[in-house]
């Protein structure tokens, strides 16, 4: 009985720790080295929003506004415009991943309602896998009515590049806030969690009898 204790016990911690997942630094980017004010302007390269690079495509020159009290953020007092100045851009963070394991993205995303374009476009990606998601107007610079989405991607190293980039021209693109990231468990590690929490409750129960 002690054996089949054990090992249920260390299935359920194991479970556990899968479905905790990987750590995203500053997901809402409140910490930064830089105060952006009512919004500051990072160029490529750029490490100034802790746990976050800025980033961007071959063919334009890579620019992020960081916003501060320009408009409503979705979580806290900050956020991003993936297009800096009359460019596209992005940003990436490395986390630490399972070979195998699906992980699931859910961030906040509205769009900068002070120019066109009404629809506003960024791309998600992680591991050569990648969606496009798309955002049409209709708030205000205090009330962005931002859009929950969720994303999935399977991891295929230990260290994965979780990327977010404008997939639209000009100075007026696609916000984003509020990004997290979490393993999704697989239905066995979901019943072998349950299993060994509800024996492990039904051996104390008999021991306090």
């Amino acid at each position: 009985m002690r054996k089949i204790l054990l090992v249920l016990l260390a299935l359920a911690a194991t479970s556990s720790m899968v479905m905790a997942g990987p750590t995203l630094i500053n997901g809402s980017f409140e910490s930064a080295s830089v105060n952006p004010g009512s919004y500051v302007t990072l160029g490529e390269g750029s490490t100034a929003i802790t746990g976050w690079t800025v980033i961007g495509t071959i063919q334009y020159t890579k620019s992020i506004d960081y916003i501060g009290g320009y408009w409503q953020a979705a979580d806290g007092s900050r956020s991003i415009d993936l297009n800096g100045y009359n460019d596209r851009g992005g940003i990436q963070q490395a986390i630490e991943t399972v070979a195998g394991q699906k992980y699931e993205v859910r961030f906040s995303m509205s769009g900068n309602p002070a120019g066109s374009p009404t629809t506003k476009s960024m791309i998600v990606s992680a591991d050569e896998q990648n969606e496009q998601f798309d955002y049409t107007v209709t708030g205000s610079l205090s009330n962005m009515k931002w859009a929950s989405n969720v994303w999935y991607f399977t991891a295929t190293d230990e260290s994965t590049l979780l990327t977010f980039q404008s997939a639209i021209d000009g100075s007026y693109g696609p916000a984003l806030d509020n990004v997290s990231i979490s393993a999704v468990p697989a239905p066995g590690a979901i019943l072998l969690a349950g299993l060994g929490t509800g024996f492990v409750g039904w051996i104390r129960r008999r021991q306090s009898l």
